[in-house]
């Protein structure tokens, strides 16, 4: 990135939000065990794009959860996860992320059942209320600010790997070359879990024009760079044909995983100024 692209076509002047879905189950999957929730509904399909606009004036929630794999019924609890966001939201909007997260533990507890008891999913949630954005994580799913200085991760992730990075067990030189051994998730939403709800980390930050806010699973993170999301978002015609454009990469590198994305971009003339994170990391 040794120069700043043109600004894009699609910034242009409005007073509302564009936002950009996709969810795909990848190129192995049948089932999406990846759920998105948008416009107070939660979506879980084996292919979904769609196209939105948000009044900056109004409250909005926008979330993805991604059902863990390896746990019971993976695509239940994605969906429960999110369900019992929506319900937590809906009910006590100005409730604080701590309160929002026992409300999604207690929501998922109730919906499940004995053999169901360990069925886990990750979070990430941008919650919108007075001009910003409060983002929610628990898990590896993850939250970005995209502008034309960069690409900025805003969510923290949850993993093995992070957790010895965070130690200063292992430099990111060699993180980067250990990452399939140590990718296994430190926290994440666990069904009738022992220890109760998992860890989140929150931070707040106030989308400007010219900046984008993309949420995502790590279908999207374990096949394109920071770098090359970056790079496909910013030289797209249009928000949507950016996030398109990044599905199909992640397909066609491989596709493991099933891939999600959501992304707000705020349609007003470019501000290449970058805004930081308030970043406030939650120990329990």
């Amino acid at each position: 990135m040794s120069q700043l692209p043109k600004t894009p076509s699609f910034i242009k002047a409005s007073d509302y939000f564009t936002i950009e879905t996709l969810t795909h189950p990848g190129a192995i999957h049948k089932q999406n065990q990846d759920a998105i929730l948008i416009n107070q509904r939660v979506h879980q399909s084996s292919g979904f794009i769609s196209t939105g606009y948000l009044e900056t004036t109004s409250p909005h929630l926008i979330a993805i959860s991604d059902g863990v794999s390896q746990s019971p019924n993976p695509s239940k609890a994605s969906r429960t996860v999110l369900q019992g966001l929506l319900q937590s939201w809906e009910s006590k909007p100005d409730s604080t992320p701590i309160q929002h997260k026992e409300s999604i533990q207690d929501y998922l507890d109730k919906a499940t059942n004995k053999k169901l008891s360990g069925m886990s999913a990750t979070l990430v949630a941008a919650l919108y209320n007075n001009q910003k954005f409060t983002i929610i994580n628990s898990g590896d799913s993850r939250a970005y600010l995209i502008d034309a200085l960069g690409i900025t991760q805003l969510s923290k992730d949850h993993t093995t790997l992070q957790r010895m990075l965070d130690d200063g067990d292992i430099t990111k030189e060699e993180a980067a070359n250990a990452s399939s051994l140590y990718d296994g998730l430190d926290q994440c939403f666990v069904a009738r879990s022992l220890d109760g709800p998992p860890r989140i980390h929150t931070c707040t930050v106030a989308l400007k024009p010219g900046q984008l806010l993309l949420l995502c699973s790590d279908g999207l993170n374990l096949y394109l760079s920071d770098d090359e999301i970056w790079d496909r978002i910013m030289n797209s015609e249009s928000i949507g044909n950016g996030v398109v454009q990044l599905g199909e990469k992640a397909i066609a590198r491989g596709g493991e995983d099933n891939i999600s994305i959501i992304c707000i971009g705020y349609s007003t003339e470019m501000d290449l100024k970058f805004v930081g994170c308030n970043n406030k990391p939650e120990g329990h």
